[in-house]
Order: structure tokens, then C-alpha cells, then sequence
């Protein structure tokens, strides 16, 4: 947010067809932007001269579906699958910065955007402000990577069991597995694991088989705890876990691994 403006907000004139809504999410991702904006004032008063002033700061933006959105609100909007598209932002007492926004694709596969917008409003009768603003964003990594051990600590029946997290470091109950985190193979332990990339907090879910009876995976902290049932079978118990991004649910990461029940 720059200093001394007004909240990013988008006014969206020309909604996406639903039609084309599908194509638009291309680019979708968090980026890191450096926003500038040079505002310029003028004043109808015999020997005041205009002033000027240029301020500089970097946000975070993410893009989903094709809008552009700072902190939640939305900033911008993606209208053709080209990647172009437009930035309505509001300023109190002046009106809205209208203009553009251009994403483009490196070969490498990182997305990249720049917009741009200008102004000219009238505060009372003496004081005329214009203001420029321009946006560049460059695409952060949004690619999961969950890095999970072949198998986790034994369980015993009856016995509750030593817990095993695929969020590192482990989170506290009622919490969220968050990021960044640097994704390893193992941790010291040479247990589970850690999640990175994408956009945290993250959920993990068992896609496929199951864990033995007694024990359960909380979907918000990738904690497995509980006390394995003393009737249960003895064995070793293979499962699909997933770690998935907090917006994306199609953006995910699975890995087989496996519990082995005495």
C-alpha cells in the first residue's frame, strides 16, 4: 500500500463471461510487486508552484481466476487469455486511477505482469492533483513440494501413539500449517516431513488407503495422533497422504507412506 493512499479496491465495469472464466487462470499465483506512484499537485493561486512527490514500496499480490488481489480486495482484473486486462483504483476526493495490466509467461515458466494508471481530480476549487501510478510483479514459486518418509514411527495397540506431523515444524493444536518452509527429505528424526511452496496455510488429506483404527490425521495441522485401537490388526498400513494450497485445491502434492502396527 502506498503511503498516504487510499486502500486498494477494483470496480470491475466489463465482467468476465463465464464462458471464458476458465481461461483466465493461467497466470493464476502470488507475486512480489513493486508499486510506484508520483502525484503531482497544482494550484490555481497566483505564484504557489506545483509539487511533487514519488513514493515507492513493495506488496505481495496474488492472482485467482484472473483477478489481481492485494490483501483480498481486488485490484485488478484479467479479461483476455493474452494476459491483458485492466486496474481500477479508487482515491478518495479524486476518483479512480483507471488503466492496464499486461501478464506475460517466461520460458522458465515464472509469470511476470506490469500496470499501470493515472488520475487528475479537482479538490475544492483551488487545488488540482494528479496522480500516476505503476505496478511490476514478478511470480513467486507456486508449485507444492511435500517431501514425505517411506514410513512413519511404529504404532502400538492400546498405546497412544508418538505422533507423526507432515507439517514442519509441527503446529499447535488449533493451528495451521503456514509457510514458507524449506522442504527436506527428512526430518531429524527420520520420520515425516515438511510442505513448501504454493500458497500456505496448507490442508493434507488421506487420498487413498488408511491409517490403523484409532488413529486420525487433522487436516488443518498434517498431525497424525490418537490411540491405536488394542483389538486392532497387526500390520503395516499403506496410504496416500496430500498436501494441497489453501486457495487451489487442484494444486497439490501426494506421497505413499505407511504405518506398521505391533
Amino acid at each position: 500500500m502506498v503511503a498516504g493512499a487510499a486502500p486498494l479496491a477494483l470496480i470491475l465495469g466489463m465482467p468476465i463471461p463465464p464462458a471464458a472464466a476458465a481461461n483466465l487462470d493461467g497466470f493464476d499465483g502470488v507475486y512480489t510487486v513493486a508499486i510506484q506512484q508520483t502525484m503531482t499537485i497544482s494550484y490555481a493561486i497566483p505564484g504557489m508552484p506545483p509539487s511533487a512527490s514519488t513514493t515507492s514500496v513493495t506488496s505481495t499480490m496474488t492472482v485467482k481466476d484472473g483477478v489481481l488481489l492485494d490483501s483480498g480486495i481486488e485490484v485488478g482484473h484479467i479479461t483476455n487469455p493474452n494476459g491483458s486486462g485492466l486496474l481500477q483504483m479508487p482515491f478518495p476526493g479524486l476518483g479512480d486511477c483507471i488503466g492496464s495490466v499486461k501478464f506475460t509467461r517466461a520460458p522458465s515458466g515464472v509469470s511476470r505482469f506490469t500496470g499501470q494508471c493515472e488520475l487528475a481530480g479537482t479538490i475544492g476549487t483551488a487545488v488540482v492533483t494528479t496522480v500516476s501510478q505503476s505496478l511490476t510483479g514478478v511470480g513467486n514459486d507456486d508449485s507444492i513440494r511435500f517431501t514425505v518418509a517411506g514410513a512413519l514411527p511404529v504404532a502400538h495397540r492400546g498405546k497412544p501413539y508418538p505422533g507423526a506431523s507432515f507439517c514442519e515444524p509441527p503446529v499447535a493444536p488449533g493451528g495451521l500449517c503456514g509457510g514458507p518452509l524449506t522442504a527436506r527429505p527428512t526430518n531429524p528424526s527420520g520420520g515425516p516431513v515438511n510442505v513448501a511452496g504454493g500458497w500456505s496455510p496448507y490442508t493434507f488429506t488421506i487420498k487413498s488407503g488408511f491409517l490403523p483404527r484409532g488413529l486420525v490425521l487433522n487436516h488443518r495441522t498434517g498431525a497424525i495422533t490418537g490411540t491405536p485401537a488394542a483389538g486392532g490388526r497387526a500390520g503395516t498400513y499403506r496410504f496416500k497422504v496430500c498436501a494441497y494450497t489453501s486457495i487451489d485445491n487442484r494444486n497439490d502434492a501426494c506421497h505413499w507412506t505407511s504405518i506398521r502396527l505391533v
